[in-house]
């Protein structure tokens, strides 16, 4: 697929990660929401109908950078979840992220999808709970598994840039993601039930080698990878490989996958950076390299 810029609906909803759900649909509860330039939510309250600051404000977490999407489907009220999707980080200060182009090709392209879903981001408050943000802009690389989105509610920062430099084997690289195992390993203890939540997990290893070829990884398209020493997990698709840097943390590659060979082991792989850095997405207007250069520390 050519450059393909998918436009999308705007919207902010504040997402409870208190909600239970067995095998219905996980409903986002949401309440009126309205975001200024500092990313402060003001919220109104539904019983006192008072409006409350909740700030959400990016701290210098790990996981104020690398976040979960998921696909949900407005309804009167709040939101459906639909689907869990994967992983993505943040990179430069304009409100752009990286990801797998398959976490979230599948969804811009499917034909049946309704006008209300919507695919959101989502970050977790001072207050701890979930804050999702929607994804105005999408943008898959032409021949890599890559995709960039344009999250709302700029400004944002990141310590993400990209490495520019030759890396093989022996390397080793640092990961952060959202494991799809992850979002619903939490059980009520009243009731039995599961409470939703994605939960970041950490992940570090070395590149086995470099490869110029698809090895024959499952929906992922491009021919330049690492084969990674460690298994990451369904969801962490879309996760940065980096190397720390002092505090700039250099990108390496992107998670992607995993596949099995004919005795049942998995070997894991990522696209490598050198292959997507110097693209200049349509709805970005430079090059992934350049905009990576506004990272913060």
């Amino acid at each position: 697929m050519q450059n393909e810029v998918i436009e999308c609906v705007r919207r902010v909803v504040v997402v409870r990660h208190d909600i239970i759900f067995t095998n219905r649909p996980f409903l986002f509860q949401s309440i009126p929401v309205r975001l200024d330039s500092k990313l402060n939510h003001k919220v109104l309250s539904k019983k006192s109908g008072r409006i409350g600051e909740i700030m959400y404000r990016q701290r210098d977490y790990v996981r104020d950078y690398i976040f979960p999407l998921v696909t949900a489907q407005k309804y009167t009220g709040g939101y459906t979840y639909k689907e869990f999707l994967g992983s993505g980080f943040l990179f430069g200060n304009n409100g752009f992220a990286l990801t797998a182009a398959h976490v979230i090709g599948h969804v811009i392209n499917r034909a049946n999808t309704s006008p209300n879903d919507t695919v959101v981001v989502m970050f977790v408050a001072e207050d701890e709970k979930w804050y999702a943000f929607e994804v105005l802009q999408a943008e898959l690389h032409p021949t890599e598994d890559v995709a960039i989105l344009k999250i709302d509610g700029a400004p944002w920062k990141s310590p993400f840039r990209m490495r520019n430099k030759w890396e093989g084997s022996s390397a080793k690289y640092h990961m952060f993601g959202y494991p799809e195992d992850a979002v619903g390993d939490l059980i009520n203890p009243e009731e039995g039930r599961i409470i939703p939540r994605p939960d970041l997990v950490y992940n570090a290893g070395y590149i086995r080698r470099r490869l110029s070829f698809n090895p024959g990884i499952p929906r992922v398209k491009g021919e330049n990878f690492f084969e990674l020493s460690e298994i990451a997990g369904v969801g962490c698709s879309g996760s940065p490989l980096y190397i720390l840097n002092k505090r700039v943390w250099d990108v390496i590659g992107i998670y992607v996958g995993e596949k099995i060979n004919y005795r049942g082991t998995s070997v894991s792989y990522g696209v490598r950076e050198d292959a997507f850095r110097d693209w200049t997405p349509l709805i970005l207007g430079t090059s992934i390299l350049e905009e990576s250069q506004n990272y913060s520390v």
